[in-house]
């Protein structure tokens, strides 16, 4: 692909990409950065690349896009949810990284599924869009993940 064909294909991609990577991220500012370092990378293949580049692009923004939920939980909004006291609110804090830390330690997909429906506060049509999955699939994820995490958090923390 010449550098003339790339930047035309990329001009009309990149509202593409930026719509992409928002309904995963949530934030506009990091949307437009994935976005951006998704054609970077791209442009980096060009030599191999023809046209169309659509179809990968949207999976190149996929999965930075999943990567940054990886990398960035949003614990802190869970974790001051009400009115309490302090040890209160430090107990709570404490159960939810310990539940964190349990997370990391799902599959992928799993974590993903969490971290979507319960952190980002999805619905599930929505998630099984994001992800590629079907809604049933969604949901047995789901499930299986909060049993893991339930009897994972009994196993450590019970006997306490």
């Amino acid at each position: 692909m010449t550098p003339e064909e790339f930047q035309n294909e990329a001009t009309s991609l990149r509202p593409d990409l930026l719509g992409e990577a928002l309904r995963y991220v949530r934030r506009q500012d990091v949307a437009e950065d994935i976005a951006q370092d998704c054609l970077m990378r791209l442009w980096t293949m060009r030599g191999d690349l023809h046209s169309p580049m659509a179809p990968l692009a949207r999976v190149v923004t996929r999965n930075l896009c999943l990567d940054f939920l990886r990398r960035n939980p949003h614990v802190d909004d869970v974790a001051l949810i009400g009115n309490t006291d302090d040890t209160e609110t430090a107990q709570r804090h404490e159960a939810v990284e310990r539940m964190m830390d349990i997370v990391t330690e799902l599959p992928v997909v799993q974590q993903t599924v969490l971290r979507l429906r319960h952190i980002e506060g999805r619905e599930m049509a929505d998630i099984a869009n994001t992800l590629a999955m079907s809604e049933a699939a969604v949901r047995k994820a789901l499930s299986r993940a909060r049993m893991a995490v339930r009897e994972m958090y009994l196993k450590r923390y019970h006997q306490e």
